[in-house]
């Protein structure tokens, strides 16, 4: 086996070619899409672990997070220069 890079597309592409790639996306009036590439390098030496599922990985960070800083010091201002 050769090496391989490998592209993960969500939503999938309508069209792909050696230099582009194509997504067709409707959005309405102050609609937004998240769009989600995961690109992998693949080697014959190293057994590949499968990608994490980008939305749990974000929330269980932002979790992560919140709990270490949870006892941390704040400073606040009724300033407005300092919101």
């Amino acid at each position: 086996m050769r090496d391989l890079t490998v592209l993960d597309v969500t939503p999938r592409p309508v069209a792909i070619d050696t230099h582009r790639m194509t997504l067709a996306i409707e959005l309405g009036a102050d609609e937004q899409r998240s769009v989600f590439v995961t690109i992998s390098c693949l080697d014959a030496a190293v057994t590949p672990r499968p990608p994490e599922n980008f939305l749990i990985a974000y929330r269980d960070t932002r979790r992560a997070r919140r709990i270490a800083t949870a006892g941390i010091a704040t400073v606040s201002s009724p300033n407005e220069a300092f919101r």
